[in-house]
């Protein structure tokens, strides 16, 4: 057959393609068709359908197979693909398989194995008994209501080109089981919070509708085992992930921070809309300073942090739209005045996949986001405030990172932005009048980027960014008592 890889060409999947799969297999899980959702994923982007990969692996291979039929495969999903991540595919034979992989940047995300000819008894049948209907909404309930329960997994609906590509190698039973899978996973068990691990299927050529039953689940690592029967016969695998991770409401964060009722005190939170940002916003607020926050997409996010400062019977929030490198600073000072504190936690994706020691492009990214962009803000701050006579300077609080000292592997783009933000804040204070700006280094916290990556007894974000935040807005600020 083949001695070495077979190049089977590249795709970039588009939100359309998100649209047409979903639409197609009934995966409408927020992680791949809603942006703003997957913004609070790890991946921080929608993720394309593990099972799209697969269907398209097969799609560009068919025109190169030859011989008998597939009888059996086996796909893993290591890593997951964002859309808009150009993806590499290849064929290669390994053994009396075939392998078909998907690629990323040189790293492997998709593997599936190609069996042909004669196999053995193909896998376990479900026992017979009562099999419910498939509830036909997307599905929010433990994993453990599903064990036991034998479902009928749903049809796909319409046309999806890499299905009909993919059918004349696996059967049009074995690729509308491939979406009705991707269904059962996303909208069913584990459902909203859910990862494809991989599946393993053996052709069966049995009639009759796919079943599938949840029989295994182990809490300790999250993994679910679903059986699934008919035209073929295998197993699922997926992991429950974590939920997005909450800050600390308002009533929590009033029992931590000391208060000082003023409104002449203002805070501008550069990215206060979720995170770290959101949890900064209601500390100032708490702390009885009046608050405008910025989002640069999630204008709901932002509207609900300001809707409970109001209710917490704070001074009124602002909510506005900021965008990195474009806003005009003179304009939102001269619209929602100048601030006496900035708190600037608007960041980019931090965890990014690698295959090389070191991504120039990636420092260069994290340099404009932690460097470029305060220095943006502080110079402009400097000419907007020189007309205030003696007051205090304007903080500026550019959080930097333990990680300047830790390195963990992977991160050294990010430690070097880091560590150039603070010599930049030296460098700054010196000459600016007017700004004066602060950095402090931050553990690594749970938020978003960090969901399901640190443990729940690690510090608290609310224990370690109170102070920090409150000693940026003033020594009025620290340990005043609350009012009565």
């Amino acid at each position: 057959m083949m001695n070495g890889a077979i190049d089977l060409g590249s795709k970039t999947f588009a939100m359309e393609d998100q649209r047409l799969m979903a639409d197609w297999s009934g995966d409408h899980n927020p992680m791949h068709v809603n942006a703003l959702a997957a913004r609070r994923l790890l991946t921080g982007q929608p993720v394309v359908h593990g099972v799209h990969l697969v269907m398209e692996a097969l799609a560009r291979w068919q025109p190169h197979a030859r011989g008998p039929a597939v009888r059996a495969l086996r796909a893993d999903f290591s890593k997951p693909v964002s859309v808009g991540d150009p993806v590499d595919f290849q064929a290669q034979q390994r053994g009396d398989k075939l392998v078909l992989t998907a690629s990323v940047g040189g790293l492997a995300h998709m593997s599936v194995e190609l069996h042909v000819g004669a196999l053995d008894q193909p896998g376990t049948p479900l026992p017979e008994g009562e099999v419910i209907a498939w509830p036909g909404v997307a599905q929010d309930q433990p994993v453990d209501a599903w064990l036991g329960r034998c479902v009928r997994l749903p049809d796909v609906a319409g046309r999806l080109a890499a299905a009909d590509s993919a059918a004349l190698l696996i059967g049009l039973a074995g690729a509308t089981l491939l979406g009705q899978a991707s269904t059962m996973v996303g909208m069913g068990c584990p459902g909203m919070h859910s990862v494809f691990a991989s599946l393993s299927l053996v052709r069966h050529d049995a009639p009759g509708p796919a079943r599938c039953r949840p029989d295994r689940h182990d809490p300790r690592f999250g993994l679910v085992r679903i059986a699934v029967d008919g035209p073929w016969r295998g197993e699922i695998r997926a992991f429950v992930r974590a939920a997005p991770r909450p800050q600390a409401g308002m009533a929590e964060v009033m029992t931590h921070v000391p208060r000082h009722p003023t409104g002449e005190h203002h805070t501008w939170v550069l990215g206060g809309s979720r995170g770290l940002g959101e949890l900064a916003a209601k500390i100032a607020a708490a702390a009885g300073s009046r608050v405008t926050l910025s989002y640069a997409q999630g204008q709901a996010d932002a509207l609900r942090v300001t809707q409970e400062i109001a209710a917490a019977g704070c001074w009124p929030a602002q909510a506005v739209c900021y965008q990195t490198g474009e806003t005009d600073l003179a304009a939102l000072c001269e619209a929602h005045g100048l601030p006496d504190t900035v708190l600037f936690f608007a960041t980019p994706r931090i965890a990014q996949r690698r295959s090389s020691t070191f991504n120039q492009t990636l420092l260069h990214r994290f340099i404009d986001a932690y460097c470029s962009e305060p220095a943006r803000i502080a110079l402009a701050l400097e000419v907007a405030a020189a007309g205030r006579g003696d007051k205090p300077r304007i903080q500026l609080f550019n959080p930097s990172s333990t990680y300047v000292d830790d390195l963990p592997n992977g991160m050294v783009e990010y430690a070097m932005a880091k560590a150039a933000s603070e010599t930049l804040a030296q460098d700054m204070n010196k000459r600016l009048q007017h700004v004066r700006i602060v950095t402090h280094r931050l553990p690594r916290l749970p938020t978003d980027q960090t969901n399901g990556l640190i443990s729940e007894s690690g510090p608290s974000a609310l224990g370690v960014l109170a102070p920090v935040v409150l000693a940026t807005l003033g020594a009025r600020f620290v340990g005043s008592q609350p009012p009565d």
